[in-house]
């Protein structure tokens, strides 16, 4: 087995690397949903201000847009 495949599954496995890998997911869920307040908060701010940020969330790169659906999986 590889030194580094080693040392990954060594730290899954751990309750340390476990308690890490639940705090990253948590975090990433709070920062989505933060984001998706403060998208939706937009409405409040009349049509110019959520047209803006549409526009912005269509102009996206791909390849932002495809990373953003892998971690949404």
């Amino acid at each position: 087995m590889n030194a580094l495949v080693k040392t990954i599954c060594t730290f899954v496995t751990s309750s340390i690397g476990r308690k890490i890998i639940v705090a990253l997911t948590g975090l990433c869920l709070v920062l989505f949903l933060a984001g998706h307040l403060a998208g939706n908060l937009l409405i409040f701010g009349g049509p110019e201000w959520i047209n803006t940020y549409a526009h912005g969330l269509h102009s996206m790169p791909e390849a932002a847009l495809w990373g953003i659906r892998a971690g949404l999986r």
